[in-house]
């Protein structure tokens, strides 16, 4: 598993996913950065989607087997307070 956000000559701390007792998908060692709009957050994105690496199987030359993760945590902001 590989932080696309990370440069790749940057050495990467190891990311792992997890599963809660309640069922909860749970990622540690990803980047997390704030997006003050949804401009920001696509340019993480296209980011991201240029750092895949992809490959062609034995099963089938088109198919990528990358598969990539993409979190949003939103929040609300009234009156100054998150």
């Amino acid at each position: 598993i590989h932080d696309l956000l990370l440069p790749s000559e940057d050495p990467a701390p190891p990311v792992s996913v997890r599963e809660s007792k309640d069922g909860t998908v749970l990622l540690t060692g990803t980047t997390e950065v704030p997006c003050p709009d949804i401009h920001a957050m696509r340019q993480y994105l296209d980011q991201g989607l240029r750092a895949r690496s992809t490959a062609a199987t034995s099963m089938n030359s088109t198919s990528s087997r990358s598969h990539a993760i993409f979190t949003v945590y939103l929040s609300r902001e009234a009156d100054g307070v998150v």
